[in-house]
């Protein structure tokens, strides 16, 4: 994976504040060895989402998203949690 490129499109993705593009940038800044950056980016998105927060895979699988993805975001978001502290 190219971790600033990822960070990159999910800086845009959560331009809007989707909860998403916070997961995003969550997972980016972790693999990027920036944690209080993926602290920051995952509060953000706990306090929009707290489903995505709490249970990344039902969430995922509510949107429709496909096998593959659902397991790499729960995994980042899971990586992200743990390395932020939250």
């Amino acid at each position: 994976m190219d971790w600033p490129d990822l960070l990159l499109a999910a800086e845009r993705a959560s331009a809007d504040g989707w909860s998403f593009g916070q997961a995003l940038l969550a997972i980016a800044h972790t693999e990027l060895s920036n944690e209080q950056a993926a602290r920051v980016a995952y509060k953000r998105m706990a306090a929009l989402d707290p489903l995505l927060a709490e249970e990344p895979r039902a969430w995922l699988e509510a949107h429709n998203m496909p096998p593959v993805l659902i397991n790499a975001v729960a995994v980042g978001l899971s990586r992200a949690r743990d390395a932020s502290g939250y």
